[in-house]
């Protein structure tokens, strides 16, 4: 994405992260908040697994927070990076550390992130 000129990343709108990896996704989304014609980011796996609704949405806050600012600093708009987000549906991408085992988050623990992640961003 670095090497992209910045005449090439006006035309980009839709953007698919396979897997969301702390070491490197901040660096990618850094990179990302340079594509100011964006409608979508979809990341596919890897948010918040092993953890709670609450401790995935600031993990994932303090990761993009300066793709969140950037986004939010172009449009105005406090909430336009969260508007652009799309999260995969499988326990890939979202599970939790239950005794011994590990098990999908129910659809009331992905909108308790979805409320987390809204708030911080506000």
């Amino acid at each position: 994405m670095s090497r992209l000129k910045e005449q090439t990343k006006r035309f980009i709108s839709s953007i698919e992260i396979d897997s969301y990896k702390k070491t490197c996704t901040a660096t990618a989304l850094d990179q990302i908040a340079e594509c100011h014609n964006l409608r979508k980011i979809h990341i596919a796996t890897g948010v918040g697994t092993k953890s709670s609704p609450s401790k995935a949405a600031k993990a994932f806050y303090s990761d993009a927070q300066f793709f969140i600012k950037s986004m939010a600093s172009i449009s105005g708009d406090p909430l336009h990076a969260y508007n652009l987000l799309r999260f995969g549906r499988s326990d890939k991408c979202f599970s939790i550390k239950d005794g011994d085992d590990v098990r999908a988050w129910t659809q009331e623990e992905k909108v308790e992130f979805d409320e987390h992640l809204r708030r911080l961003m506000k």
